[in-house]
């Protein structure tokens, strides 16, 4: 079975009884870094990004959200987030 099939097992096996008019499935894109972990913090001045999922943002969007408004929001791009190296994160461009 191909993967949306496989969900709609899943749904059917938590909501036992549901009945959706219609199931649609698409593709999505996911986007992966060098170093593994998402890109996050300035690019231009005024220009952020969080971006480099890699595979694994939708479970952790909540954090990287909130990484990612800290970034904007500090004075240093990174200072509510003293536990984490600001490196791992840094945006990089690739030539």
């Amino acid at each position: 079975a191909d993967a949306a099939g496989e969900m709609e097992v899943m749904l059917h096996q938590l909501v036992p009884g549901v009945e959706p008019v219609k199931v649609l499935s698409d593709t999505c894109v996911t986007t992966h870094t060098p170093s593994g972990y998402p890109y996050i913090g300035s690019v231009a001045p005024g220009l952020f990004v969080a971006t480099g999922g890699n595979g694994l943002a939708a479970k952790s969007s909540d954090e990287i959200g909130r990484l990612a408004a800290e970034s904007v929001m500090s004075s240093d791009g990174w200072e509510g987030n003293s536990e984490l190296e600001k490196e791992m994160f840094e945006p990089r461009f690739v030539a």
